[in-house]
């Protein structure tokens, strides 16, 4: 049910809340719709049940008898009421509506009961008028100072590396290959392509992707490798356009500096195979770098032109549009993403050592390429539940060159979004915790994602503890290597 704008003195919507009843003014109240199923926002007050999707906006849902009463009610709540604050909208959770009355100025007695602003008792009823405003006014919690990073040497600041350059990981058949972070615009979930005729060396159909055309490619022809199990989209970019590689699985980000990559092997200069333009080897894994544009041959490329210029289905015009990427993963039900520039790493959560007597919220730590890194457990910052099984890893960079790792439950991938389809966290959530965190939303197919400041995901005195932990930590651990290095 939808309520047009009437600003006729008097004309009230009435509903009941249990057994009471309330009014809005008309001209506050948007839409009416059966209550939805609402996604708890971590951090946020009782009386906020979640969130819902409005208009294109994700607008906070306010429990309003727990809100009024402070308690749950005995009738559940089976009425969503859509009010206007401004230029802002809050979702009511109310038993059940009653109409559209006209309650008169000269009837309207004051009240001091707080979030009511009016008073009507007539034919043995009592009417009460909510103040919209006051509903929202949320206690600001203690304000959260900038938090000022002491530089810490070994512990986690890195204030002078040498110029290093992201890279996605990638499996096919078992083997780990990787692609330069810039060329890749998303990693989704697979989606099974559609056949062309007589298509090009490697490429194995077609998908839809945001209203265009993209070809799939097969990367275990142009490798020369065994077929391998999908999971996985990567869509690369070359020249402005995008083309969907099928990946095995996506097991992480890694971020190499220039000297750690070597040229090819020499079986692979040997060939002219163009497509592995350098390799990385650690203690436990060789990588094989792929150029982008070494594997999209004149034969693709002409496949993807063509595309461009037939339209057989209907695309947006993109030129011009600005995006962003982002890393999206899961903690719980809770989905966040965090901007790829201050990724630097992605891996499973091996080799994290406990810290006695650390913050209820930090896992330990864990020791990347010579750094001691803090990492936070995402469910205990969040208050929220993870699987206790939770072992994928992001390391980020947090601030002034210092690294951080979230434990978290699972990567969901990398999207590229849009300007519009970035929305500002809502003004009902003001003075909750979660705008400590949260900088904006987002959807992700079905699901509601937060995107997160990671500047803002420590408070200046959680800072000192870690720092003060980790650096005890970090002696310690010197001492040991010492007393090794002198009894051998």
């Amino acid at each position: 049910m939808v309520i047009r704008g009437d600003s006729m003195t008097g004309k009230k919507f009435i509903f009941s809340l249990g057994e009471n009843l309330y009014a809005l003014e008309v001209e506050r109240v948007e839409e009416i719709i059966k209550a939805p199923k609402l996604f708890k926002v971590p951090l946020t007050p009782e009386f906020i049940a979640g969130i819902a999707t409005f208009r294109g906006t994700i607008i906070p849902v306010i429990d309003l008898y727990r809100r009024l009463f402070e308690k749950a009610s005995a009738v559940p709540p089976k009425t969503l009421v859509v009010c206007n604050h401004g230029r802002e909208y809050i979702g009511l959770l109310v038993t059940e509506q009653r109409g559209i009355e006209v309650l008169t100025e000269q009837k309207r007695k004051e009240t001091s009961e707080e979030f009511i602003k009016g008073l009507w008792t007539e034919d043995n009823r009592e009417i009460r008028l909510l103040d919209i405003g006051s509903l929202i006014k949320i206690e600001k919690a203690e304000s959260v100072a900038k938090p000022t990073i002491r530089k810490v040497p070994r512990i986690v600041s890195v204030a002078k590396r040498e110029e290093k350059e992201s890279y996605l990981v990638f499996t096919i058949a078992g083997k780990r290959f990787a692609f330069p972070l810039e060329a890749v615009v998303e990693v989704t979930e697979y989606v099974e392509p559609r056949e062309v005729p007589n298509p090009p060396p490697g490429v194995i159909g077609i998908i839809g992707w945001r209203k265009r055309i993209l070809p799939v490619v097969d990367l275990s022809v142009p490798l020369g490798i065994e077929r391998y199990k999908t999971k996985k989209l990567v869509i690369a970019q070359h020249e402005g356009q995008e083309i969907a590689f099928q990946v095995e699985d996506v097991p992480g980000i890694i971020r190499l500096s220039k000297g750690s990559i070597q040229p090819p092997p020499a079986y692979v200069r040997k060939k002219n195979h163009a497509e592995v333009s350098g390799t990385y080897s650690s203690e436990d894994e060789i990588l094989l770098i792929l150029s982008v544009d070494a594997l999209l041959k004149k034969g693709i490329l002409g496949m993807v032109e063509d595309i461009e210029k037939v339209g057989a289905v209907s695309m947006e015009e993109r030129s011009g549009e600005q995006e962003k990427k982002f890393l999206f993963f899961a903690a719980g039900d809770l989905v966040c993403g965090l901007p790829i520039e201050q990724v630097v790493e992605l891996k499973k959560s091996r080799d994290i050592t406990m810290i006695p007597r650390s913050p209820d919220f930090l896992e330990g730590v864990i020791e990347v390429r010579s750094y001691i890194v803090p990492v936070l457990n995402t469910g205990k910052l969040f208050s929220i539940e993870m699987s206790e099984r939770a072992s994928k890893l992001v390391i980020l960079e947090y601030k002034n060159n210092r690294l951080l790792g979230l434990l978290v439950d699972k990567f969901l991938g990398i999207f590229s979004l849009r300007e519009e389809e970035v929305i500002p966290l809502s003004a009902g959530f003001e003075g909750t915790e979660i705008t400590r965190f949260v900088e904006a939303t987002t959807r992700i197919g079905k699901k509601v994602a937060f995107l997160l400041k990671p500047e803002k995901l420590l408070r200046t005195e959680e800072i000192k503890k870690i720092d003060t932990r980790v650096k005890k930590y970090a002696k310690e651990k010197d001492a040991d290597e010492r007393n090794q290095s002198i009894d051998s």
